[in-house]
């Protein structure tokens, strides 16, 4: 297991947006002026959480499916080309070929549009547990920052912080 070394700080040059694991267990979050403290969670809120993050894990595979699927024609269509199985006209291919990748870009591009839904639903859900009812973290999908959704390991990061981080003797 690698240990992320408590304190370290995850900025956004442009905002200000930070991510901080602090020694004591927490994880601070700045969005825009507002700050998101989550507490270091019980057993039963980490397990949850790591579901969550799990479930989002396996529907981001179903998620791209379609756009592998779509990548294989396109290599078939040019294997078949290449080895001049069939008496394709080229310029016919690469409109064949060309449609394909407008079809890949596309449903790359709702894959991962819902992934960063389903990543939002989990910090969310998250942010819920452990902010002790405070209501920073964004509401809405469209109010929430772009790189806490992107990056799928920041949730990981926060779930290997929880289980590392010593507890604070008071």
């Amino acid at each position: 297991m690698i240990s992320i070394p408590t304190g370290t700080t995850t900025t956004t040059e442009e905002t200000g947006d930070r991510m901080v694991l602090h020694k004591d267990g927490t994880i601070s979050i700045h969005i825009d002026d507002d700050e998101v403290i989550l507490r270091r969670p019980k057993m039963r809120e980490l397990k949850r959480a790591q579901k969550l993050s799990k479930d989002v894990n396996q529907k981001r595979k179903q998620l791209t499916k379609p756009v592998r699927a779509k990548a294989k024609d396109a290599r078939l269509l040019a294997e078949r080309a290449r080895n001049e199985e069939e008496d394709i006209d080229p310029e016919e291919l690469r409109e064949q070929i060309d449609d394909l990748q407008d079809d890949i870009q596309d449903l790359a591009d709702e894959a991962n549009m819902a992934a960063m839904e389903l990543m939002f639903e989990v910090w969310a859900e998250v942010a819920n547990m452990l902010d002790g009812g405070g209501d920073a973290f964004p509401d809405e999908f469209d109010d929430c920052p772009i790189w806490l959704l992107t990056d799928g390991e920041k949730m990981g990061d926060c779930m290997q912080h929880w289980q590392s981080a010593p507890l604070v003797r008071g």
